[in-house]
């Protein structure tokens, strides 16, 4: 749909965003069984360190995903509302 409007680079920023999120999901699982297997307490003073910072990361690009579908639902309303 962002296509269809001529707008390409935010086409490409829901992809990389949604890549971006995956990507965060998985280092956000791999440092909480890290976190559960690691007996050294810097070590895992470290992952839990990571994992706020990847949570914090997956909740900012949602939020920027988030506007991107707020936009095109506007979009979808006006060309309904065009239409009627």
């Amino acid at each position: 749909s962002f296509d269809k409007r001529n707008l390409y680079k935010q086409a490409q920023r829901i992809l990389a965003l949604d890549h971006m999120i995956w990507s965060m999901d998985t280092e956000i699982s791999l440092h909480l069984t890290l976190i559960k297997s690691v007996k050294d307490d810097t070590t895992k003073l470290i992952y839990i360190s990571k994992l706020t910072e990847n949570r914090y990361k997956k909740r900012q690009y949602t939020n920027e995903l988030s506007s991107f579908i707020s936009d095109f639902e506007r979009y979808q309303n006006a060309l309904f509302n065009e239409t009627r």
